[in-house]
């Protein structure tokens, strides 16, 4: 693959997630992708987020990503 950005971003900002596995990444179909992962707020991973990336990086959902679990 060819590196889009220049740096890395952060895809979900919200400091109270302390955890994160089993991320997945789709096209959103109009340049940009859309990233789902389990998270946890401690040792327990059981929140479920989602954050849609532009194809320059930006944030296009709230900066704490959508929670899908609730």
């Amino acid at each position: 693959g060819e590196r889009l950005w220049p740096e890395a971003i952060r895809v979900y900002e919200n400091p109270s997630l302390k955890s994160q596995a089993y991320s997945g990444v789709v096209s959103d179909s109009a340049g940009g992708v859309i990233i789902g992962s389990i998270v946890g707020k401690g040792d327990w991973l059981d929140l479920v987020y989602a954050q849609r990336v532009d194809s320059d990086g930006n944030r296009l959902w709230r900066e704490e990503g959508i929670r899908l679990d609730e």
